[in-house]
């Protein structure tokens, strides 16, 4: 996953979580996941130089808890004037069982991860 055209090729779901740093603040939003990779949308001012931790929150599954991965950034995009398309690949999931029920619930939901 070293490109923007490389992360086309491999099938991802769609997913829109509340992204938050370890001490629960808002810093943006999911775009789409995998097991092994993630779009984010961040404030450009961001610094995503290193690896770096967040919180993933589903903002519509009350039943699935927060999930904390780490994340390796692969590229980044200007999107906004405020904020920026990141993506990178997951080194790290805690924890995983529930990591895997929050992309099984976005991939049986939909766009939104709303079950229709």
């Amino acid at each position: 996953m070293n490109s923007t055209s490389e992360r086309r090729i491999v099938k991802r779901t769609v997913a829109f979580c509340q992204v938050l740093d370890l001490d629960h603040n808002f810093l943006g939003i999911t775009f789409d996941l995998t097991l092994e990779g993630i779009c984010l949308s961040l404030p450009n001012s961001f610094s995503s130089e290193i690896n770096f931790f967040v919180i993933l929150k589903p903002t519509h599954a009350d039943n699935i808890p927060e999930v904390i991965i780490k994340v390796q950034p692969i590229w980044r995009k200007k999107n906004h004037s405020e904020y920026d398309e990141i993506g990178g690949k997951i080194i790290q999931i805690w924890p995983e069982d529930i990591f895997k029920a929050l992309l099984i619930y976005y991939e049986k939901g939909g766009p939104c991860g709303l079950i229709a």
